[in-house]
């Protein structure tokens, strides 16, 4: 039964894989985040939760440059000592992405900068968000990438005038898919 599952995992590792990151290739996919925070201030303590889900589609332009849409599923469950709220968002933006490397890797490094808008028409307020993430994908085969990304991102809310600013790991798949010519 062993060698059943040794050879998958030997031909994976030394087979020949790369993306589909040149011109007029379509990238389809998403990536999640969940973190837990601890809130502490003078007069309150609290406990939150946040979860991020955000399918995307885009666009190869050029060779290693692709743009595209991105939707997000946000979810924020916040807890003091004596209430909790839920606050489920939907946010939609651009994003534009780099990979460094050439499409014969197996291994890619790759950049994005996104924006991200939600208006929540209940409270009069509105969130924007701008993200700048990096890091490695490791592609399973020529159209499947796992990836791995560094994220910087600035949240904005209005009217309120204020801004969270947070680091975090985030793990995508992504399907790229070759136009026929």
């Amino acid at each position: 039964m062993k060698p059943f599952f040794i050879t998958p995992f030997l031909f994976f590792i030394f087979t020949s894989t790369n993306g589909q990151i040149t011109k007029n290739s379509w990238l389809v996919g998403g990536s999640s985040t969940f973190s837990l925070q601890n809130i502490n201030q003078t007069t309150n303590t609290a406990k939150a939760s946040f979860i991020d889900l955000a399918p995307n589609i885009g666009y190869f332009f050029i060779d290693k440059m692709a743009g595209g849409m991105r939707v997000r599923f946000q979810n924020s469950r916040i807890k003091t000592p004596t209430s909790t709220s839920n606050s489920p968002t939907l946010a939609i933006g651009p994003y534009f992405r780099y990979y460094f490397l050439s499409k014969e890797n197996r291994i890619n490094l790759l950049s994005e900068i996104g924006y991200s808008y939600n208006d929540d028409l209940r409270n009069t307020s509105s969130v924007n968000t701008f993200n700048i993430a990096a890091g490695p994908v490791i592609y399973f085969n020529s159209t499947v990438g796992l990836e791995f990304t560094a994220n910087y991102q600035v949240i904005n809310f209005k009217p309120d005038n204020g801004n969270v600013k947070t680091f975090f790991i985030s793990i995508g798949l992504q399907v790229y898919l070759e136009k026929e010519h």
